[in-house]
């Protein structure tokens, strides 16, 4: 449910209800839950929707290990928001806008689409993708957009490299094993696991279970029923030898 004050820009809506979004940027079904999440929900939490003020969706970054440029998605849209949408300039709505695009753009990302290519090659597309995300919200150029990125991670020159993203990286890795997170998209409702909730979902479906998951709203307070007792079990004893 926390999230540390620099990450910020990875929740969307406010209120005391969190509800967790644990996705693997070049997973399908993590794709295919976003696209519904983001018509449905996302507009819900948002000035003007229903659920403003009572609950905050909050995006956590989940790749999967077996695909290592995952990892490199899921560092550049950190590092975007670092870059463009935390401090003075903070912008959760632009850092969202980012990670649509990625996701819309997973295919680009497939093992058999990077097997030929080097780890800077896959970096620098990544740079001038969120180079085009920021052209597209009239922020500045894609050219202008794609340097920043490119001089928000040069690589670390001590131990073993990395970027300067690494500890943030690092922060959604732990998290993701710590809460036991073995499969994209993951759900969570105040830091419980909603197990019901899936990628095949259709957007209506969604909504429905927004109006009853724990904390978002009213009817979810309302303790169940006691249902009638059930008629007494008829049995025989055994006979004792």
């Amino acid at each position: 449910m926390a999230c540390p004050a620099h990450l910020q820009f990875t929740v969307l809506g406010e209120g005391p209800t969190a509800v967790e979004f644990y996705l693997n940027l070049i997973c399908p079904a993590s794709k295919k839950a976003l696209r519904s999440v983001s018509n449905v929900l996302v507009p819900e939490v948002l000035p003007g929707g229903r659920y403003h003020g009572k609950v905050r969706l909050v995006f956590r970054p989940s790749p999967y290990v077996w695909h290592p440029q995952g990892c490199y998605v899921a560092e550049h849209l950190l590092g975007f928001g670092r870059a463009f949408c935390s401090g003075p300039t903070f912008n959760s709505r632009l850092w969202f806008n980012c990670l649509r695009e990625f996701m819309e753009r997973q295919r680009e990302f497939f093992d058999h689409k990077v097997q030929d290519e080097s780890p800077n090659s896959v970096k620098e597309r990544l740079s001038i993708i969120a180079g085009e995300v920021l052209e597209k919200a009239s922020v500045m150029s894609k050219e202008e957009g794609a340097k920043i990125m490119r001089e928000t991670m040069p690589l670390n020159n001590f131990r073993y490299g990395g970027t300067p993203l690494i500890m943030d990286t690092k922060y959604y890795s732990r998290l993701t094993r710590q809460n036991g997170v073995w499969s994209t998209p993951t759900v969570a409702v105040n830091g419980v696991k909603a197990y019901d909730a899936t990628s095949q979902w259709a957007e209506e479906k969604w909504l429905e279970w927004f109006e009853w998951a724990p904390g978002c709203s009213p009817k979810a307070n309302v303790a169940p029923q006691i249902p009638p007792e059930s008629p007494p079990i008829q049995w025989t004893p055994l006979p004792l030898e």
